[in-house]
């Protein structure tokens, strides 16, 4: 199985932002501009990809890549 940042950055790759702004720390909201549509639309990616379920309530703790990765990593461990 390939590693949850590979993942989480061919992800957003596929979402649209350039390679040079998909940075650990960056906020996906407020500093990549991801609308609440498309923040869905990666969680929906993510989940085929790694044959998981997120949990609706869960989503909000997904707030940047490292995050994301770090939870990711959590759950399919």
């Amino acid at each position: 199985m390939k590693p949850a940042s590979y993942i989480v950055y061919h992800v957003l790759r596929k979402i649209g932002l350039r390679r040079q702004d998909i940075l650990s720390g960056k906020e996906f909201k407020d500093e990549l501009g991801l609308d609440s549509i498309e923040i869905i639309y990666m969680v929906n990616l993510i989940e085929s990809k790694l044959n998981i379920s997120i949990p609706d309530n869960e989503i909000p703790k997904l707030v940047n890549i490292e995050k994301t990765v770090s939870y990711l990593e959590r759950r399919i461990s």
